[in-house]
């Protein structure tokens, strides 16, 4: 039976990354006079972010598309704003790094699993919550007030940190789905 892919929560998460578009044109101009505007289409993508997986859970539309979908739209938003920001110097390279390296290796590690399983792993709630760590520290570093910089170093550590759990994690139900594979399916790896 074939899923819907157009539902309600899969909307959102599509829109969450159009919502990139002006993001990072708005970033890219670096103008201060349009921080509040990125500010401000970075908190509707972080609302839209929380109501996509509400929305698909209450509306019985939870879909292998959308477990997909989420976590893709996730790190794009971020990859997007980290690496504007590490062109206009406002970020560190190894923060960058960290988060298209894990990214990477987690989307790599998921199409693995779905390739072999033929299953979709969801995002795990640390993951999620490092998202959001890192999603605060973004905007701290648009708005760009020097009396906040210590809160952006508070959230910039904390952010990796979360990033470095939520990988563990990820790495632990990436090997237990292996353990648990035949050991017909093992030996054509």
């Amino acid at each position: 039976m074939k899923e819907r892919i157009l539902t309600v929560s899969n909307l959102l998460s599509i829109s969450r990354i159009v919502l990139m578009i002006p993001v990072a044109i708005l970033l890219l101009i670096d103008d201060p006079a349009n921080r509040w505007y990125v500010v401000a289409l970075m908190i509707i993508d972080t609302l839209t972010d929380t109501f996509d997986g509400m929305l698909a859970r209450k509306l019985n539309q939870v879909t292998d598309f959308g477990k997909m979908l989420d976590p893709i739209a996730d790190k794009i938003a971020i990859c997007v704003v980290v690496v504007i920001l590490l062109i206009q110097s406002r970020l560190p390279l190894w923060f960058v790094a960290i988060i298209i390296l894990r990214d990477l290796l987690i989307l790599a590690g998921g199409i693995y699993i779905k390739k072999k399983k033929h299953i979709t792993l969801q995002s795990n709630k640390t993951g999620k919550w490092a998202v959001t760590v890192i999603a605060f520290m973004i905007i701290i570093t648009v708005i760009d007030f020097d009396e906040l910089f210590w809160l952006e170093e508070i959230f910039l550590y904390s952010g990796v940190v979360m990033l470095f759990l939520s990988f563990v994690l990820y790495l632990k139900r990436f090997f237990a789905e292996i353990r648990s594979m035949s050991p017909d399916i093992q030996k054509r790896n």
